[in-house]
């Protein structure tokens, strides 16, 4: 299943605004690039941030319990 959705809108000011809706995923999800580059990224508040991979077995363990 998808775990984002995205909407473009009408702002009052006449500009158009993307609505990005992200849904959280019972597992870790992690980006490669077309490089070969893997990233994982986590949200903090409301930031995205690129997680270090030393910190990546941490917020798993935190994160995701069941695994």
């Amino acid at each position: 299943a998808l775990l984002t959705n995205a909407r473009i809108v009408n702002h009052r000011n006449g500009k158009s605004v993307c609505i990005v809706e992200c849904k959280k995923s019972e597992k870790p999800v992690f980006l490669e690039k077309k490089n070969g580059e893997q990233k994982f990224y986590v949200r903090r508040g409301p930031a995205t941030e690129d997680l270090p991979p030393k910190e990546h077995l941490n917020y798993i363990q935190k994160h995701f319990k069941h695994i």
